[in-house]
C-alpha cells in the first residue's frame, strides 16, 4: 500500500466513529481509470455529499451514513453466522444511539459478490427501502444481510420495500456510481424518515444516461482533489 494523505471526516457524519479515510496513488488511479468502484471512493463521494450538501444543516442530524466495510466487512459472499450477528450488534448499538427519532434515515451502500447495492434504513419505523441497480435483484435473495439487518433492528418486525429506481447504464462497473447517485438524489429530496417506492418524480428515469454518471464522477474526482488541497493547506 503506498503511503498518501490521511483525509479527516466531519464529526457525526457516520454511524460509528470513523475519523479519517486514506487517498494515495492506487486511489486516483482507480479513479482516473475509471475502475470499479473501491469501499475508499465510497466513503470519499459519501464525505463530498455531506459536506456540500448536509454540513451546517439540520437534517444533517436526520440523515446518517454507514460506511460500507461496517455492513459488509468480510469482502466474500458468505458470512457465517457469528460474523453476521457481530455485525448486527454494532448497527444494533448505532441505531439505538442515533436512530430513535422516526425521521432519521441510515444509507448504507454495501458490496456482496462484487456487486453494489443500497439500502436506506429507518430503525425506528423498522422500514428499509432496497436499491440495486440492475433492478433484478431483490432483499429475498440476500437473506443474510435481511437477517443481519432484522437483527440489528430494535424488534424484529421489519419491512422491507424494493423501491422502484433508474437502472444503471450498460457498463458493468457504472453500478458503483449509480449507487452514488441514488444517494444523492436521496439527499437532495431532503426525506423526513420515509422513501417514495416509486423514487421521485423529477428525477426519475428508466436508465441513467453516460452523462449522468460522467456527472458523478467528476464530483467525486473534484471533492476528493478539493479535501485534500484543503487539507495540505492546512498543514503547511
Amino acid at each position: 500500500m503506498q503511503e498518501g494523505v490521511l483525509l479527516p471526516f466531519p464529526t457525526n457524519m457516520y454511524a460509528d466513529p470513523q475519523s479519517f479515510d486514506q487517498v494515495n496513488n492506487e486511489v486516483l488511479d482507480d479513479l482516473f481509470n475509471h475502475a470499479e468502484v473501491t469501499t475508499t471512493l465510497y466513503n470519499l463521494y459519501m464525505r463530498n455529499l455531506y459536506t456540500t450538501m448536509l454540513a451546517g444543516r439540520d437534517i444533517a442530524r436526520k440523515i446518517i451514513f454507514v460506511r460500507p466495510q461496517m455492513v459488509f466487512p468480510y469482502g466474500h459472499d458468505i458470512m457465517s453466522p457469528k460474523q453476521g450477528l457481530e455485525i448486527s450488534q454494532k448497527l444494533s448499538k448505532y441505531f439505538h444511539q442515533r436512530g430513535t427519532d422516526k425521521n432519521t434515515i441510515f444509507i448504507a451502500p454495501y458490496c456482496e459478490g462484487g456487486h453494489w447495492m443500497l439500502l436506506v434504513i429507518n430503525p425506528t419505523l423498522g422500514r428499509v427501502w432496497y436499491l440495486d441497480p440492475i433492478r433484478s435483484g431483490h432483499p429475498s435473495n440476500r437473506p443474510h444481510i435481511v437477517e443481519m439487518i432484522n437483527h440489528s433492528r430494535f424488534d424484529t418486525a421489519t419491512s422491507w420495500t424494493v423501491v422502484k429506481y433508474p437502472k444503471q447504464a450498460n457498463k458493468v462497473k457504472d453500478y458503483g456510481y449509480t449507487v452514488m447517485k441514488f444517494m444523492k438524489d436521496i439527499i437532495q429530496h431532503a426525506p423526513t424518515g420515509i422513501l417514495p417506492n416509486d423514487y421521485y418524480e423529477d428525477t426519475y428515469c428508466d436508465t441513467y444516461t453516460h452523462a449522468q454518471m460522467e456527472e458523478v464522477f467528476e464530483e467525486l474526482a473534484h471533492g476528493i482533489f478539493k479535501a485534500w488541497f484543503t487539507f495540505n493547506s492546512q498543514q503547511q
